[in-house]
């Protein structure tokens, strides 16, 4: 996380991040405060008394405070936080529920009509296949295969023709 740091900030900047492997007793010259522990606390009451009066502290998960400290550094209106795990794996989820849905294997893969050859989202396919919502009952077209996994730069007026042609078919 250290060489993370050092490697975002401006080069023009004068400190450094530094990892401490022995917490200390006096934190009056940190400005920043990034506690990663394994869930035991590191920092208790004695050492709250030392933190500037504008520290930042960022508990990354939970633990780097003993209770009683926890509670001083609140009232003494401490800058705290602790980044949390929730949105990464709200994220996780929402992944897992988009690719089942994409993937959806109840759905047929391609079919030729009328000299189009529609594929829905997420299958490699040739160049020039038209990615479709639905191959059976195509609403959205997505765009246009490049034929490597992605779009070819295409203009709104042909995905609209497009569109219009499988409406006309339908």
């Amino acid at each position: 996380m250290v060489f993370v740091i050092n490697s975002v900030i401006p080069k023009a900047t004068a400190a450094k991040a530094s990892v401490v492997n022995k917490v200390e007793n006096n934190f009056n010259h940190f400005d920043i405060i990034i506690g990663a522990t394994n869930g035991k606390s590191l920092i208790n009451v004695n050492q709250v008394d030392t933190f500037k009066s504008n520290v930042i502290v960022i508990d990354i998960g939970k633990g780097i405070f003993e209770k009683k400290a926890l509670m001083k550094a609140i009232n003494k209106k401490i800058s705290l936080y602790r980044l949390d795990v929730t949105p990464a794996y709200d994220g996780y989820l929402e992944n897992i529920y988009s690719t089942e849905k994409i993937n959806n294997f109840n759905l047929k893969k391609s079919r030729n009509f009328k000299k189009l050859n529609l594929v829905k989202r997420g299958v490699l396919t040739l160049e020039n296949s038209i990615i479709v919502d639905n191959v059976k009952f195509p609403k959205k077209v997505y765009g246009i295969s490049d034929g490597y996994g992605s779009f070819k730069k295409t203009d709104k007026k042909k995905i609209l023709k497009i569109e219009k042609k499988l409406k006309n078919y339908r």
